[in-house]
């Protein structure tokens, strides 16, 4: 089970994350419950664990994972940092891998089973330093819109994480 591997190896006890000059909080609200799991943590044996549950190798993973709910309102989110002039398509490679490899390592389970039913909102967030670049190819934001649907993906230089997952 992929939550219960994420809250011995990678929960992190902030609702903020810092890299490398580029940084996501959520300030919690009243009612909320929210988890951030820092997931890429280099190559260290965490990082190991993390790509085999979610049966990734060697590719690319996502900064985070981010377990907000409100009430009958769940969200998991999958987050990714990136500096003046990163690449946002390699952005979006690491967290569509992460997010197919999360889905299938629920694939068939009770907990798989549990998310269908209560309708998890699943999502997908890349801060991009210095705004969303205008040159972001166009197959790139499709794939994003097919893996997560229209409002639930964002590419910007919002470091607020918070009102995008209430939203």
């Amino acid at each position: 089970m992929p939550f219960n591997t994420l809250l011995l190896t990678c929960l992190s006890p902030k609702t903020s994350f810092q890299q490398q000059g580029s940084g996501v909080f959520i300030e919690p609200q009243s009612g909320e419950s929210i988890l951030v799991f820092s997931i890429d943590q280099g190559a260290g044996e965490f990082n190991k664990i993390v790509r085999q549950i979610l049966n990734l190798g060697d590719e690319p993973i996502c900064d985070l994972i981010v377990y907000y709910a409100k009430d009958s309102k769940k969200v998991i989110c999958f987050v990714e940092l990136k500096g003046q002039g990163s690449g946002v398509t390699r952005a979006i490679k690491q967290i569509t891998t992460t997010y197919d490899g999360f889905k299938r390592s629920l694939k068939g389970s009770t907990i798989g089973q549990h998310c269908q039913r209560l309708k998890i909102v699943w999502k997908a967030y890349i801060f991009h330093h210095g705004g969303s670049p205008s040159n972001i190819k166009k197959l790139c934001m499709e794939k994003l819109e097919r893996e997560f649907k229209k409002g639930n993906y964002k590419i910007c230089s919002d470091r607020d994480l918070g009102k995008f997952l209430r939203d």
